[in-house]
């Protein structure tokens, strides 16, 4: 039996965080004994995680660091100021150098036979940073191995810093051939040691969860076109787009109701925005939601306007619950939407486009057939399959 450290920031719910617990809940447990490593952990993520999983928590100072400042708060102005303070220090002295400072002294004593850090760094001036220099200078295993999530060159990843800091792993693992083909790019050097594991989903269990309606769930009118995007509400999102579209099918008289999932640092500018489009009747911001999958399971279309992106996580899930979906090209977007079978791949920024298409797939009824032959391109055996091949087979 394989003994696995799998390292992860926080289970504060995002796309690395739903692609580890997916992961987590497909693995056979005869062949590996995980541990996850968090830098923050609360009670309520024990119920994410299988019972044969173990948790090993981080000191308190590497806690407070990764608490969102919205969680931070609700901890009282003590640990408010400290994490604020954290926040200053980083954007000084850079993230690298403030975290080197939070691991002096700590070691896992445990040797394990994989050592993974599970997400990859954020901006370097940032907290959210840090775990491949965890598993890289205080875990002892036999082999160390890091995942990618991101488009290492979209997001800024193809500096100094971090590719000497992949040299050191034994393995990069990708989730797409796209960005596998874009790391290499920068470190051409790593490619016998660069493998692709796509995120594992699960239907049944999204299924489960769409069926889960919370107390004051958002319903969609009935009598429009239901269209929901759910992601961070971020740059890279560009959810702007979405509500450049919205203007469009408002200006041909289509009855649609867009319901936006998520939350980030443009949410109250996008929500003025689309209050001065005179949208507010059309384009709902429901915030951040645990459980998404009601509203993409209630939805006719999901819709992506993302710069660039490693996979395609919610894009994926809506197609896993027979929600057709409508996104803008990055290359990864070929791996999960074939166009004309679970959706449209439309050109990058074209938002006429974007709105023609919804007005086409609304007006023609070809959604009802859509839906019903809507599926993902990779099964969760396949993911799983790929996972053993990599930590327990041919290529371990």
């Amino acid at each position: 039996m394989k003994k696995i450290l799998l390292g992860i920031n926080s289970l504060h719910i995002g796309g690395i965080q739903t692609a580890l617990i997916n992961l987590l809940q497909n693995l056979d447990y005869t062949k590996y004994d995980v541990t996850v490593q968090l830098f923050h952990y609360e009670e309520e993520y024990r119920g994410f995680l299988p019972p044969e999983v173990k948790i090993r928590k981080a000191s308190f100072l590497l806690g407070i660091a990764n608490n969102t400042m919205k969680e931070a708060k609700k901890k009282g102005t003590a640990i408010y100021v400290l994490r604020a303070a954290m926040a200053v220090i980083c954007k000084i002295i850079g993230a690298n150098r403030f975290y080197s400072l939070l691991f002096r002294g700590i070691h896992d004593d445990t040797f394990y036979d994989e050592a993974i850090s599970f997400t990859n760094n954020g901006n370097i001036k940032t907290l959210y940073f840090g775990m491949n220099q965890y598993i890289l200078n205080c875990v002892e295993a036999r082999k160390k191995s890091t995942w990618l999530h991101v488009d290492f060159e979209g997001m800024k990843l193809n500096d100094s810093y971090n590719i000497s800091e992949y040299r050191r792993f034994d393995r990069v693992i990708t989730v797409s051939e796209a960005a596998k083909d874009i790391f290499l790019k920068y470190v051409p050097e790593m490619s016998a040691k660069t493998h692709v594991v796509y995120n594992v989903i699960n239907p049944e269990k999204l299924k489960e969860q769409g069926n889960d309606r919370a107390i004051g769930f958002e319903t969609f009118a009935q009598d429009r076109l239901k269209i929901v995007t759910i992601c961070r509400l971020d740059e890279n999102k560009n959810v702007t787009a979405c509500l450049e579209v919205a203007q469009r099918l408002k200006d041909r008289k289509i009855p649609f109701q867009w319901i936006i999932v998520g939350d980030g640092t443009e949410r109250n500018t996008l929500a003025e925005r689309a209050s001065e489009k005179r949208l507010d009747e059309n384009v709902t911001f429901v915030g951040y939601q645990r459980n998404p999958y009601p509203y993409i399971m209630d939805a006719d279309i999901a819709v992506s306007t993302s710069i660039s992106e490693s996979y395609g996580m919610s894009i994926a899930e809506s197609i896993a619950l027979h929600t057709p979906a409508i996104a803008f090209y990055y290359p990864a977007l070929q791996e999960v939407i074939k166009n004309g079978k679970n959706g449209f791949i439309i050109g990058q920024g074209c938002t006429e486009d974007m709105a023609n298409k919804i007005i086409a797939l609304y007006e023609s009824g070809e959604l009802v057939e859509m839906k019903k032959r809507c599926c993902n391109l990779i099964s969760a055996n396949d993911a799983i399959s790929q996972f053993d091949r990599v930590f327990d087979g041919e290529e371990a």
